[in-house]
């Protein structure tokens, strides 16, 4: 438990200094209208916020934990080893087939398999959200930050 408060403490420092960081970037005003500081800024405050919501579910979950350990090596399951191996690999998969799929497509049928592996059961609400969320960062990316990504298969 102390392990996880020190994790998400040691995350909260850094996403500062990330944001920090970010703050000293050179901003030239002919250059770009959103500038390059907004992307970094986005995910420091991501971030930030995410080990931010860790530490407090390691506080108030601190007490409910304190008997569940029975069967555990290193603080993790056999089971939960092998989720998170699977989930580094599916990552793996995602990031080898991002230029040749193309940015949609490999990301709906990733969010398609993690969302498949943790959300069992709801297949069409799984496929929806994936497409969705899938088709919104790619419409966020390339209209609005002008940023380009991979088209692959589907061209655009």
């Amino acid at each position: 438990m102390l392990q996880d408060r020190s994790i998400a403490a040691s995350a909260l420092a850094f996403s500062c200094l990330y944001v920090y960081a970010t703050l000293s970037i050179p901003v030239l005003d002919n250059i770009d209208p959103v500038g390059p500081r907004v992307y970094p800024l986005i995910l420091g405050a991501g971030f930030a916020v995410s080990s931010l919501w860790l530490f407090m579910e390691t506080v108030f979950a601190g007490s409910q934990q304190s008997g569940q350990n029975d069967n555990r090596q290193d603080g993790r399951t056999k089971s939960e080893w092998m989720t998170v191996i699977s989930v580094s690999a599916w990552m793996v998969a995602y990031f080898m087939a991002l230029v040749p799929l193309g940015f949609l497509l490999s990301s709906s049928l990733f969010l398609l398999g993690l969302s498949s592996y943790f959300n069992r059961n709801r297949f069409a609400a799984n496929a929806i959200t994936s497409v969705l969320f899938s088709i919104g960062m790619y419409a966020l990316f390339t209209r609005v930050l002008q940023v380009p990504l991979p088209g692959g298969l589907l061209g655009f």
